[in-house]
């Protein structure tokens, strides 16, 4: 499984929930073209043997599949995207722009960092309680007790003490293995000129293992 970089295109992700609409005129953008578009973090298209690729630290990469209408999308979600629903967003451009059906589709939610890790000030908070009913606020944050922590770094905590913190911290996320992502992926490998958006991460995992092995 391969691609050739001219048919990669590129987000550029200001953490909106703004999903663009790739065609054959974006092929290369980012990479041997210049992109002639700001503030995209999602990315649709149905063009065979397009390469949509985005760029993730610890924010969640989420993926969508429609095998029916040939079509895929590919979304960054930090707590930003997450607040305001970039999943859904994408979901909808897809069917304004191909008909998706939502029980049509395959999502996929990828690796990103882990629940334990991360730890969010209450201004955050805030922002998921308006977005979100409050049924789902148990799943969503919950309190950890941190003794004898004499200082909490990172630029998301805006408390802590000597002695005993209470840190909030944001469900954002769950850890899928390469290993999953593939599997989940593997019945759609014969249209893979077509859902470009899975060669960078399949073809780079792939790579890690031949190291490893």
């Amino acid at each position: 499984m391969g691609f050739r970089t001219d048919n990669i295109v590129t987000s550029d992700q200001t953490h909106t929930c703004n999903v663009r609409k790739v065609t054959e005129k974006d092929r290369g953008k980012g990479i041997v073209t210049p992109r002639d578009y700001t503030d995209i973090d999602g990315m649709i298209t149905n063009v065979p043997s397009l390469v949509l690729a985005t760029f993730y630290a610890d924010c969640v990469p989420l993926y969508f599949v429609d095998l029916l209408h040939h079509a895929i999308g590919l979304s960054h979600s930090g707590w930003r995207g997450t607040v305001q629903k970039i999943g859904e967003v994408t979901i909808k451009k897809m069917a304004e722009e191909y008909g998706s059906n939502p029980k049509d589709m395959k999502v996929a939610i990828g690796p990103s960092i882990c629940q334990d890790c991360y730890e969010v000030s209450l201004d955050v908070i805030e922002e998921f309680k308006n977005a979100f009913d409050q049924k789902h606020w148990d799943k969503l944050f919950m309190e950890k007790i941190m003794e004898n922590t004499s200082l909490i770094s990172g630029r998301r905590i805006g408390l802590f003490s000597q002695k005993q913190e209470y840190v909030r911290k944001i469900f954002l996320c769950r850890i899928s293995a390469p290993a999953v992502i593939r599997n989940f992926f593997s019945p759609i490998e014969p249209l893979m000129g077509n859902v470009g958006i899975l060669e960078l991460f399949l073809a780079s995992e792939n790579k890690k293992e031949e190291d490893l092995s």
